[in-house]
């Protein structure tokens, strides 16, 4: 059974930071606080970075970073999940943001650097927005912590 702890002051300080940099890859016209248009941004960014790795002349890892932090707190801000730290019974672990009742997580970090990554893995960034943001996720179990991505 996965087990979840809340995030370190220190934890919660380093996302604050990390949201404050990554605001820096959004397009000028973005609003931080349109989660729509934030997702948008992020799915094309990822894109750009498939198609030219070295575009942003930064480590593919530290631009999947930061675009997770957008995603995740487009999430958090915009569909009212929170952020948390999960450990599943096989050893990953990660920082993610879960719905309240538990039923889902998105690991954030890790899905925008795969999709970064791994140019074989369609780019599901708006697909995933949708379904959270219209409600369209599939029927599950409270504290399932099901990942969407």
């Amino acid at each position: 059974m996965p087990v979840e702890r809340e995030l370190t002051l220190e934890e919660r300080m380093e996302l604050l930071q990390e949201l404050n940099d990554a605001r820096s890859l959004l397009p000028e016209d973005v609003e931080s606080s349109d989660g729509a248009a934030v997702v948008q941004a992020v799915s094309e960014l990822v894109d750009a970075v498939r198609a030219k790795p070295g575009a942003l002349n930064r480590p593919v890892e530290e631009v999947g970073f930061a675009a997770g932090m957008l995603l995740g707190h487009a999430i958090v801000d915009t569909i009212g999940w929170s952020w948390t730290h999960i450990t599943f019974d096989n050893g990953f672990d990660g920082v993610c943001v879960a719905n309240d009742d538990r039923s889902f997580v998105c690991f954030p970090f890790h899905y925008t650097y795969e999709l970064m990554r791994d140019k074989s893995t369609e780019n599901t960034l708006g697909t995933l927005w949708q379904m959270l943001e219209g409600g369209g996720t599939p029927p599950a179990t409270p504290g399932a912590y099901l990942p969407l991505a």
